[in-house]
């Protein structure tokens, strides 16, 4: 049995590299930083149909793979605050004059609502949790910082990194024809097939 195990064990665990993203404290701190980042994305997917779901989709695969790149050297196993902080710092870079309310308590300009979560970050959990937090902010910045401005970079690469490719539309959106939204979650609408008549045979007469 240990055999087999020590053969299993030598398989790339490739699902660590988006399972990393989603392990968070299982705290009361960990649970409004899921709430966050659920109310975030929320905003910036908007109705989350057609390109704009396509875009907003594709902006936080390519925020994963700049983190797990930034991530190379440090080896952390949780990289939920640096995904957490690139979805914040992506809202505060489109939309810098809207107010965020911290705890209920404060209303804070969007602009500097990533950096007031640092520096809690620095407070409660020190230097490497804010450390964490940069990687998801340096991450969303460069990604950012190759939509509208200028760069080395050749453009083929620049336009994959920063708007999603159409075989990643279609696919999204021929996704989103197969569900229906109800009140009481996603409904995944059936293959449609026509009907067919009933067979009733050839028929015999009383005679045959």
């Amino acid at each position: 049995m240990n055999e087999i195990w020590r053969e299993v064990e030598k398989i790339p665990r490739f699902w660590r590299a988006y399972t990393s993203l989603f392990i968070f404290p299982s705290s009361i701190g960990g649970l409004f930083d899921l709430l966050i980042l659920f109310k975030t994305s929320s905003d910036l997917e908007g109705s989350g149909m057609g390109r704009a779901g396509a875009g907003y989709a594709w902006s936080r695969i390519i925020d994963a793979l700049f983190i797990l790149l930034l991530n190379y050297p440090i080896n952390a196993f949780s990289l939920f605050r640096s995904f957490f902080l690139s979805v914040v710092y992506t809202q505060s870079i489109l939309s810098p004059n809207s107010h965020v309310s911290l705890f209920g308590l404060v209303s804070i300009p969007n602009y500097a609502y990533p950096y007031v979560i640092l520096a809690i970050d620095l407070l409660i959990g020190g230097p490497v949790i804010v450390l964490f937090g940069l990687m998801g902010i340096i991450a969303a910045h460069f990604r950012h910082t190759l939509s509208i401005f200028p760069s080395p970079v050749p453009a083929l690469i620049r336009n994959t990194l920063t708007t999603p490719p159409q075989w990643f539309e279609k696919w999204w959106i021929s996704s989103e024809s197969r569900e229906r939204h109800t009140g009481f979650g996603t409904a995944i609408n059936p293959t449609q097939s026509r009907s067919q008549p009933h067979n009733w045979g050839g028929g015999r007469r009383l005679a045959d």
